[in-house]
């Protein structure tokens, strides 16, 4: 192979690995709760996708606290292949069944640089919601509720 070919095949690899790499974005998350309200060990909070979900329990990611919230903060990259967003948190424990919170995140499939979003409550609450996300999309379960109580998780994100 001719010295020529070889430099011209070599930048056009550096120019595209540049470009893939500059579309990965990472979302940060932060999820907050009152002090006051009781924190289960076995809540978990999924970043669900069209495609995937990924979880964590809430005690095993970062935490800090001030004087009113104690807050949980997660990273996770996203991907251009995913139309739809959400992160929904539920417990593990008994009593089973109990309502799941879904924050829906209206992200592009080609996400931006974005700062903090304001602090917001769930979208709705219901049973089973990670795999109505992924498989159900149209599916309006009955238990689907809006009605979130005060003492629920906030949730903010930004996108880097």
């Amino acid at each position: 192979m001719k010295p020529k070919s070889i430099l011209l095949i070599t930048a056009f690899l550096a120019f595209a690995l540049t470009a893939f790499a500059a579309e990965k974005m990472i979302l940060d998350i932060e999820i907050r709760s009152p002090k006051s309200v009781g924190f289960d060990t076995n809540t978990d909070l999924e970043f669900v996708t069209d495609k995937t979900a990924k979880g964590d329990f809430l005690s095993q990611i970062k935490q800090q606290d001030d004087d009113k919230y104690r807050y949980f903060q997660q990273s996770y990259p996203l991907s251009a292949k995913e139309r739809r967003r959400a992160i929904i948190i539920y417990t593990h424990s008994s009593p089973k069944n109990q309502p799941q919170q879904v924050f829906l995140l209206p992200i592009p499939a080609k996400a931006k640089s974005a700062d903090w979003t304001n602090w917001r409550y769930a979208n709705y609450l219901e049973a089973n919601a990670v795999s109505n996300f992924i498989l159900n999309f149209d599916y309006m379960p009955p238990d689907r509720s809006t009605n979130i109580p005060p003492n629920s998780f906030e949730l903010r994100y930004k996108i880097e």
